[in-house]
């Protein structure tokens, strides 16, 4: 069974040439997901920002705010910081790939770039988004579960506080996560003494 999320995946390509965003367009609409097209920096961080891209293609030179920058502030906000950023640059110099990595890039492209070298980075971006929102879901799915069992264990853990003529004992309980294993009562013996005992069971495995 497919647990990867089921929606159209969408790539943003950021190019200030009409022609480099064309021939993206056309090889990454092959994989079967949805292009958006900007063309300067302030217009792909106001897109994406506003509608966060499963991958995003951008060119490191842009009028105004340049590549590296979209990247950096991408890679830094929360609504974008999982998307993956692809660099796409025609420098072959090894700072300006370090400058790339450095902004938070996960992958990058050189111009003029090889159509099947384009179109296999950009499928392993888009698998790499797929899997990481399906990690996400189920981890969201487990908090919830876990907030759920735990505040069904408070309920069962009675507050009331055990009274006697020579005790009084106040329980409280407070899991280290969302629900543990832990438990404990106090209860008078036939003699007239008095037993308190606690299982120490969460955190050591079965």
């Amino acid at each position: 069974m497919n647990s990867y999320p089921n929606h159209l995946q969408e790539v943003l390509v950021v190019d200030d040439e009409p022609l480099g965003r064309r021939l993206i367009r056309q090889h990454v609409a092959a994989l079967g997901c949805t292009v958006r097209e900007c063309a300067t920096g302030e217009e792909a961080l106001a897109s994406a920002l506003a509608r966060p891209p499963d991958v995003a293609l951008v060119d490191v030179q842009l009028p105004g705010i340049n590549g590296f920058e979209v990247c950096r502030q991408l890679t830094a906000d929360l609504r974008t910081a999982d998307t993956p950023v692809i660099v796409v640059t025609a420098r072959a110099g090894i700072e300006d790939l370090e400058a790339g990595f450095e902004a938070g890039a996960t992958d990058y492209i050189r111009k003029p770039f090889n159509p099947r070298e384009l179109v296999a980075r950009v499928r392993t971006a888009l698998e790499l988004k797929r899997r990481g929102d399906a990690l996400r879901g189920w981890k969201e799915r487990l908090t919830r579960d876990l907030a759920l069992a735990g505040a069904l264990q408070r309920t069962i853990f009675s507050q009331r506080p055990y009274l006697h003529e020579r005790l009084r004992i106040h329980p409280a309980t407070e899991s280290s996560i969302e629900v543990g294993g832990d438990f404990f009562d106090v209860v008078t013996l036939a003699d007239g003494r008095i037993a308190l005992y606690v299982g120490d069971v969460a955190g050591h495995g079965v």
